[in-house]
């Protein structure tokens, strides 16, 4: 071995002999700046396998951290403040409340509570609600469990209620059938189209009989003037009779002259 050698200059241009002690404090370095790395999370210390985040990609506009199979929990984040931001989970915790909130003043009138099939709209502009609704054509609506509405612009309302014809609303289904109450008064008019409820068609009914009364009982008036009329010219024949039998018989007691 060489000994006693004294320290070599260290340079790219350098061919200078090394020294023990040289080489000794870079192997020290080179450990110092080991252990550097791996305290400092950028060298995973088993492995040794970088940890520093990097890009995914060439373009460099994509980062990754971890795989499919350990993925990275990322902590101590700060709140976003740009629209570009990161967020935190108190943010998104925030957010979430705010929209529960928001959606519980909105729908606080709406509840819903149905099992079953999904409501089915498939026609064009077409709405179904309920469990198993069904609106198959254009312009149908049908609101409730099971309602079906398959004509045009036609309207089921009700649990299992059918509007099969077009611009029809149907409350029932054959078998099914239900009234509708609480009608307000329809307008009596030619050229109305109103509904009429059961006390218009009531009050109807009572003056068509009034008048149906009306009318009979002048009938009967009228009849009764006529057969006392009958019954007086009746009697009149009967008080002529006597007189005509006698001129009858005079008549035949002396004929006339040929």
């Amino acid at each position: 071995k060489i000994v006693n050698v004294a320290l070599g200059e260290v340079s790219a241009t350098s061919t200078d002999a090394i020294n023990g002690s040289q080489l000794n404090a870079t192997d020290q370095a080179l450990s110092n700046l080991q252990d550097a790395l791996e305290n400092g999370g950028v060298i995973d210390p088993g492995t040794g396998q970088s940890l520093a985040v990097t890009y995914s990609n060439a373009t460099k506009n994509i980062i990754s951290l971890g795989n499919l199979g350990t993925p990275v929990e990322v902590m101590n984040v700060a709140t976003g403040l740009a629209p570009n931001d990161a967020v935190n989970v108190d943010q998104l915790n925030g957010a979430i409340t705010t929209l529960t909130n928001s959606l519980s003043a909105s729908l606080r009138y709406v509840k819903v509570n149905a099992t079953g099939a999904d409501a089915n709209a498939t026609g064009a502009n077409a709405v179904a609600i309920g469990s198993a609704a069904s609106a198959t054509i254009a312009g149908a609506v049908a609101i409730g469990t099971g309602a079906r509405a398959s004509g045009t612009n036609s309207v089921a309302i009700g649990i299992n209620s059918a509007a099969t014809g077009a611009n029809t609303v149907s409350v029932g289904s054959i078998g099914n059938e239900r009234k509708i109450v609480n009608v307000d008064d329809g307008d009596i008019s030619d050229g109305s189209t109103d509904a009429i409820n059961g006390g218009q068609l009531f009050n109807a009914l009572g003056t068509f009989q009034a008048a149906v009364a009306a009318i009979r009982s002048e009938l009967r008036a009228e009849m009764q003037a006529e057969m006392q009329s009958l019954r007086g010219a009746m009697t009149a024949i009967q008080t002529e009779m006597p007189l005509l039998h006698r001129q009858s018989g005079q008549l035949d007691e002396h004929p006339a002259a040929p």
